[in-house]
């Protein structure tokens, strides 16, 4: 049996959407990876550059290609990679991101060592190699917070091993396969915007952690130019800002939060801008229409949480009996 036999398998998941330059780089940037134990599978959400994707990824004899009928966003391409992910590890990457070769490797020597670490990631740096965050901290309070190691912070911080964080970036992110059939993967109604978060703060409230590995790092390549936030993206900013608090935000603040972000966060776009007031009025009819719903899942997801942390707990003390 050879080491890479012994290895466990690792399915690397590239997101891609008519981007074909930079997904060659992707994938090279994956073929370079220490770490041999790999399948690589792309899921290309359509567009026109479709047909050259094709031909790229056919350049690559470990990767093989999912063809997605329409464009299901973030969320649907991700979870349909998952889904065909034999590892058990899977990594999730995107087609603008340089994985650096050491990466998959120091997050699998991590994950080994560390069974309750589902969710791992490293350090991310723009094109000119800045920093642009190394995971952060959030908080569900009656003022949604999310603080980034790097970007909200004055300087780069000094990092000297792997660390618990409560956020990790879905451009860079490695799941416990066990963890992701236990727990469930990306949220499907999300499409895009605050997946990464909903299921980092799904897996914590398991019992689950978090964990940063600086030794892990990607680079993003230039972003194309870009519109202004549609009307589209604000709609799903706002409905799932929305949902994740009625999932699993504590009951206490929920008042102050939909009364700031749903009710005076309309009067202000309402008088500066129109456009984006719409898009929240839309979200708000949303969440009204899956209130029921939300709730349903919010009781089933607190359940859940209960169950796999006592599991958790139990798993610890009896480690701790046996050393």
């Amino acid at each position: 049996m050879t080491d890479e036999d012994r290895q466990p398998l690792v399915s690397v998941v590239v997101l891609s959407y008519n981007r074909p330059d930079f997904l060659e780089q992707a994938l090279r940037s994956i073929a370079a990876q220490t770490y041999r134990n790999l399948e690589v599978i792309v899921v290309d959400n359509p567009s026109a550059a479709s047909e050259r994707i094709r031909a790229i990824v056919g350049q690559f004899s470990a990767a093989r290609l999912i063809a997605m009928p329409k464009n299901a966003g973030y969320t649907g391409g991700m979870n349909e990679g998952i889904r065909q992910a034999r590892g058990e590890y899977v990594y999730l990457t995107e087609d603008d991101m340089l994985t650096e070769p050491p990466a998959i490797a120091a997050l699998v020597q991590y994950a080994e060592t560390d069974p309750q670490a589902a969710i791992l990631s490293g350090i991310h740096f723009d094109e000119h190699g800045a920093m642009v965050h190394a995971g952060g901290f959030l908080r569900l309070g009656a003022v949604y917070s999310l603080f980034l190691l790097g970007r909200d912070t004055p300087e780069p911080p000094a990092m000297a091993g792997p660390f618990c964080a409560t956020y990790a970036t879905g451009a860079m992110l490695m799941l416990r396969r066990s963890a992701v059939e236990e727990l469930g993967s990306f949220r499907p109604d999300f499409f895009m915007y605050l997946e990464d978060v909903e299921l980092c703060v799904r897996f914590l409230r398991a019992g689950r952690t978090i964990v940063i590995v600086p030794a892990a790092r990607a680079k993003t390549l230039a972003n194309l130019p870009t519109a202004k936030s549609s009307a589209a993206l604000n709609f799903h900013k706002f409905k799932n800002l929305q949902a994740l608090y009625l999932l699993h935000a504590p009951a206490r603040v929920l008042p102050g939060f939909f009364a700031r972000y749903a009710g005076m966060a309309l009067l202000r776009h309402l008088l500066r801008e129109p456009a984006v007031a719409m898009a929240l009025v839309r979200a708000n009819l949303w969440v009204s229409a899956h209130f029921p719903r939300l709730l349903r899942e919010r009781k089933r997801l607190a359940a859940m949480a209960r169950v796999t942390q006592t599991n958790a707990d139990a798993s610890v003390i009896s480690r701790q009996q046996v050393l």
